[in-house]
């Protein structure tokens, strides 16, 4: 870690961003962000959400309803099937997952 050489900058008031804050308490629940990463490369229903991500039903339904009412995943009823895609605030929001996932290659591999 870089050591804060500038004293005016050591002397600086910490603040929290409201936000961070708030995106953190919308999108920081387990699930969300891998979500998001699988919806990145294209619409799918709601079984082969549950298949890829190996979660149960009822968890994922109710972060697809917490995702849709934050406006980062639609919903489409195609006659029956339903369908979920990103959002373009969605899509604005996978990328801070890639910048996610390049770190982690990087620093956790």
């Amino acid at each position: 870690m870089e050591e804060v050489t500038d004293p005016d900058r050591s002397q600086q008031e910490l603040v929290l961003c409201p936000a961070v804050d708030r995106a953190y308490r919308e999108l920081g629940k387990r699930w969300m962000g891998l979500i998001v990463d699988v919806l990145r490369q294209r619409p799918a229903h709601f079984t082969e959400l549950v298949n890829t991500l190996s979660i149960s039903k009822r968890v994922l339904s109710s972060r697809l309803k917490e995702l849709m009412e934050i406006g980062v995943v639609d919903r489409e009823d195609q006659g029956g099937n339903i369908l979920y895609s990103l959002t373009e605030s969605g899509e604005m929001l996978a990328g801070s997952i890639d910048v996610m996932r390049e770190w982690a290659k990087k620093h956790l591999d």
